[in-house]
């Protein structure tokens, strides 16, 4: 779902936290899967952080199996989200 945007007064929209993790979580399967990584670290805005760590546990659990590596998902506040 998309939401206004909170840095242009609600002109302009912007993915939700959930929609944005979702995203992430995408392009991180896609990107690891091609390559031989031992370690993925995710920058992303604190709240897609905090849900990604949250409800999209077993989620990255899974993909660490699967992909045998170990993902590091970082909130960083200077992110919007």
């Amino acid at each position: 779902t998309y939401h206004p945007c909170p840095n242009c007064s609600g002109s302009g929209r912007v993915k939700s936290p959930e929609g944005q993790a979702v995203a992430v979580l995408r392009q991180l399967h896609t990107s690891c899967a091609k390559g031989k990584f031992e370690k993925a670290e995710v920058k992303v805005p604190l709240e897609v952080a905090n849900y990604m760590l949250n409800d999209r546990r077993e989620e990255l659990v899974e993909m660490e199996k699967k992909l045998k590596l170990s993902i590091h998902i970082v909130g960083d506040e200077s992110l919007a989200a």
